[in-house]
C-alpha cells in the first residue's frame, strides 16, 4: 500500500507544522523613520519705543538730519541725508535715478511738500526696533508698521491714527498687512529705506 503524501499537501502540512510549532513569524515591513518636525521659526524680535533718547547716537543723527530738511520746505535740502552714505535708500522698489525726483514721485504736490510732511509725521512717531543685536537690526518707523495690531492699545490707536491715514488703516485691515509709509534706519546711521506699501 503506498502511503506516500503527494508533494503538494505534504508542503501545506509541512507549513501548518512549521507555524504551529511557534516558527518564525512573519516580520512587519521595514519602513523608514519619518522626518523630525520640523523647527518653528522664531518670531522677529519687535521693540516699539518713543523715547528718541534710547537711539544710538549715528541713528539720532540721521533722524534729526532727514526733520531738520523736512522742516524747512525745501526738498533740495533732503539730498544731503539722502546721499550721506555710500548706498542711498531704497525710495521705490526698482526706483532708479535722481533720488529727489523719486521722493517727488512720491508726494501729491509738484515741490514733494507732502512727502516732506510724511517724513515728519513719520520720524516723531514711535519707532521699532527690530532683531535688537542681530546683523539685520533696523529701527523702523512708524513702530505701527511692525507691531500686531491686534494686540494695540487703545492709546496705541490713536497714535496710529495720528501718524496713518484712516484709508491706509482700513485697507491693511483687508489686506491684514501694512500698506503705509515705512522708514529704515541701520543702527550705524545709514538711511536704508522709505517706502510705501511694502
Amino acid at each position: 500500500m503506498n502511503c506516500a503524501i503527494p508533494f503538494s499537501r505534504r508542503a501545506w502540512l509541512a507549513t501548518l507544522f512549521f507555524v504551529a510549532s511557534g516558527g518564525a513569524r512573519a516580520q512587519p515591513a521595514r519602513t523608514a523613520p519619518p522626518p523630525p518636525p520640523a523647527k518653528p521659526t522664531a518670531p522677529q524680535s519687535v521693540i516699539a519705543e518713543s523715547d528718541v533718547a534710547k537711539l544710538p547716537p549715528r541713528v539720532a543723527d540721521m533722524r534729526e538730519r532727514i526733520l531738520d530738511a523736512a522742516k524747512s520746505g525745501d526738498i533740495e535740502k533732503l539730498r544731503i541725508p539722502l546721499e550721506r552714505n555710500e548706498t542711498p535708500p531704497v525710495l521705490a522698489r526698482g526706483g532708479k535715478g535722481d533720488l529727489i525726483a523719486l521722493l517727488r514721485g512720491k508726494s501729491f504736490d509738484a515741490e514733494g511738500r507732502e512727502a516732506m510732511a510724511r517724513l515728519i509725521n513719520l520720524m516723531e512717531a514711535p519707532y521699532a526696533r527690530i532683531n535688537p543685536g542681530k546683523p539685520q537690526e533696523m529701527f523702523v518707523w512708524p513702530a505701527y508698521a511692525e507691531m500686531m495690531w491686534d494686540q494695540l492699545k487703545p492709546e496705541d490707536w490713536i497714535g496710529l491714527y495720528r501718524v496713518i491715514p484712516a484709508g491706509v488703516i482700513k485697507e491693511s485691515l483687508e489686506k491684514r498687512r501694512y500698506v503705509g509709509d515705512r522708514i529704515g534706519i541701520g543702527p550705524d546711521g545709514t538711511w536704508h529705506y522709505f517706502l510705501t506699501g511694502e
